[in-house]
């Protein structure tokens, strides 16, 4: 995908994403506190599913990965693999009604190097995996500043390339909120 992306990280477990390809319509996605939400090309807005809500609300815990054991009902140790040339230790969290996630964790930093859901569809599971890498200091906390989301979807398949970090800005809340659906073009 080209374009540029935009992201308002949470406050208080709030988050909005919105992406203008070069020439092309504006599309988002977000999590407004107690919604999950889709902006589609014609800017309409729509609530998403429950599992993929309760996704939502955990990615938007800005906190998620000191509050692992509160996300998920169970994590549980699966062993160890590889992520690319890098050693890992992968746990797999689980909550009732929805798919499992796996993490992979980077054995020598501890970062995160990898995650792995499965989105459902009505023809069935596929999986998608976030990788992170680029690991940088931003005000004592480690970022990553490439993020390749990679699935058999092309919805679903992005690359995001950090390009600043600011800590602590002032934020707009309404940047945040699930904006109001658009008439579809043509209505």
């Amino acid at each position: 995908m080209t374009g540029v992306q935009t992201c308002a990280l949470p406050i208080s477990n709030l988050a909005a994403t919105t992406i203008q390809g070069f020439g092309g319509p504006q599309t988002g996605k977000g999590f407004d506190g107690a919604d999950a939400w889709t902006q589609a090309a014609n800017g309409t807005v729509a609530t998403v599913a429950r599992m993929d809500g309760t996704r939502a609300r955990r990615d938007a815990d800005f906190y998620a990965p000191l509050n692992l054991a509160r996300l998920y009902q169970t994590l549980t140790f699966v062993g160890p693999d590889k992520v690319g040339e890098r050693n890992a230790w992968v746990l797999r969290g689980t909550s009732p009604n929805e798919n499992p996630e796996t993490l992979y964790f980077d054995a020598q930093s501890g970062l995160l190097l990898r995650k792995s859901v499965y989105n459902t569809t009505p023809a069935g599971k596929y999986i998608i995996n976030m990788d992170f890498e680029d690991y940088r200091d931003v005000a004592g906390v480690k970022l990553p500043f490439l993020i390749r989301t990679l699935s058999v979807s092309p919805a679903d398949t992005q690359i995001v390339r950090v390009e600043k970090v600011e800590s602590n800005p002032a934020i707009d809340a309404a940047k945040l909120a699930k904006p109001a659906s658009r008439p579809a073009a043509g209505r």
